[in-house]
């Protein structure tokens, strides 16, 4: 495009009117890429070999598959690991009680004080 606006400005010598030469010269130079996008597709398409692959055997899955956590190869599968969130007025798990023993200590007295 960059060359086309060069050579269109000389087209002013010529009386012609360079902004309507530069539209008509970018639309042609766009449909002639459309179509060598179409041709080029059209080329393609009639040169694929298709392939014929073997079926595919199905084999039942339910049958070997044990209830629980078993797969169906007999591995046993873990169970995902969940961390529990704890609340400000949760008791700490750190166990600690207050300094007179009444209660065990909240987790915003004891480890999230800091947080």
């Amino acid at each position: 495009m960059s060359e086309l606006r060069q050579g269109v400005g000389l087209r002013a010598y010529a009386q012609v009117n360079p902004v309507d030469e530069y539209k008509k010269e970018g639309f042609d130079m766009f449909e002639a890429m459309i179509n060598g996008i179409k041709e080029e597709v059209v080329r393609r398409i009639f040169t694929v070999r298709v392939k014929k692959e073997n079926p595919i055997e199905r084999r039942s899955v339910a049958k070997t598959a044990v209830a629980g956590n078993v797969g169906g190869d007999g591995s046993v599968k873990r169970a995902p690991v969940r961390k529990q969130k704890i609340g400000r007025n949760d008791p700490c798990p750190c166990g600690a009680w207050k300094a007179d023993g009444s209660r065990p200590l909240k987790y915003k007295e004891c480890h999230g004080r800091n947080a």
